[in-house]
């Protein structure tokens, strides 16, 4: 007997969309934008103090630690709003997968 329309073991299709379902899929994204937000702000500070070089003294630089702290800071917001943004997706991710085998159990 031959099977047909075999659903991937890693996607779940709904109303024709294919959705990822995978908690190593979610966690893969949020690692990259981890290391993102990690050289992503000594990229911007390599050039505010270019800039600052090239503007000679008309500018007040920033020092490192000031920078850092700012940086801590900015990431004591988005850290957790991250962490809540995995778990809702892989909570939605879980609900679909759940709705798509009872859809396809009524469909036989």
């Amino acid at each position: 007997m031959k099977i047909i329309n075999v659903p991937d073991a890693r996607s779940v299709r709904i109303a024709g969309i294919e959705i990822i379902d995978s908690v190593k899929s979610v966690v893969s994204v949020f690692t990259e934008i981890l290391l993102f937000m990690v050289w992503f702000p000594a990229i911007v500070y390599g050039l505010y103090r270019f800039v600052i070089v090239l503007w000679d003294a008309s500018l007040k630089p920033q020092s490192l630690i000031e920078f850092i702290n700012f940086m801590v800071e900015l990431y004591s917001y988005v850290l957790p709003s991250l962490a809540v943004i995995a778990v809702a997706l892989v909570v939605v991710l879980s609900i679909f997968k759940r709705l798509s085998a009872i859809w396809e159990g009524r469909k036989q």
